[in-house]
């Protein structure tokens, strides 16, 4: 993050998202940690600017991001934590698993909840299939749609479980994929310190695992030449329309 476009980069988005935690959606701060963090998962050794660089806004709506930070993305010193309470940040919304889903099959992996935080409800999910890891903490929704959704994944085959247990099948589920080098998605590449800290995980649950590579654009297809015209066909048209003229007139 020390590299000059890194930082650049890491400005242009605090510019941008801050002034939105002014009036913030539910669990928005979690979610600009989230875009913050993406470069601690690969080298913690970054919290420092990141956290300086946070610090330095001295708004309350750093002081959120800050506390977000701390928790999804936890360094040994605490210096987003430290640097929350010095700008007054209240503590960061309980998350309660109310219902959890699993589904373990030979070419299909998933594990999904309904998740109550910051006064709203959300509905995450991971799934492992044959292009890669795919997933989302996603956003808020009305809690019938949460349900009505997982209902649907229980009628494909998922098991309704113990929160618990779809925690314990999300951390050998990320450990397999980290060791199999299987790449995710970019949006779980963002969020997936979010979800794995929804379902009780410690941060470290979440692995630093490629990115798969934006799906290639379908070439559109070439229109068939047209065949040349036969000379026979010119002449009858231009009799054609010499007659059409001549009845005009």
């Amino acid at each position: 993050m020390s590299d000059a476009p890194l930082l650049n980069e890491l400005r242009r988005l605090l510019a941008e998202a801050l002034p939105g935690l002014a009036d913030p959606l539910p669990l928005q701060a979690e979610r600009v940690a989230c875009l913050a963090g993406v470069p601690l998962v690969e080298d913690p050794d970054m919290h420092e600017v990141v956290v300086g660089e946070l610090a330095a806004k001295g708004s309350p709506e750093a002081g959120a991001v800050l506390r977000a930070l701390s928790r999804l993305f936890p360094d040994p010193e605490g210096r987003a934590a430290a640097a929350a309470d010095a700008l007054g940040a209240g503590p960061a919304p309980a998350f309660e698993v109310r219902r959890a889903v699993r589904l373990e099959a030979p070419d299909l992996a998933l594990v999904g909840a309904e998740v109550h935080a910051g006064g709203a409800v959300f509905a995450p999910r991971v799934i492992w299939d044959e292009t890669g890891l795919r997933g989302y903490f996603g956003p808020d929704a009305p809690a019938e749609e949460v349900q009505a959704a997982l209902d649907e994944v229980v009628e494909d085959g998922a098991e309704a479980v113990h929160p618990s247990v779809a925690a314990a099948a999300l951390k050998d589920l990320l450990r397999e994929a980290l060791e199999a080098e299987v790449p995710a998605d970019e949006m779980l590449t963002i969020e997936g310190p979010l979800v794995v800290h929804a379902l009780g995980l410690e941060p470290e649950a979440w692995p630093d695992l490629p990115m798969l590579p934006d799906p290639e654009p379908e070439a559109t297809p070439k229109a068939p030449p047209r065949p040349p015209a036969d000379p026979r066909t010119k002449k009858a048209k231009r009799r054609s329309q010499k007659a059409a003229r001549k009845r005009n007139r």
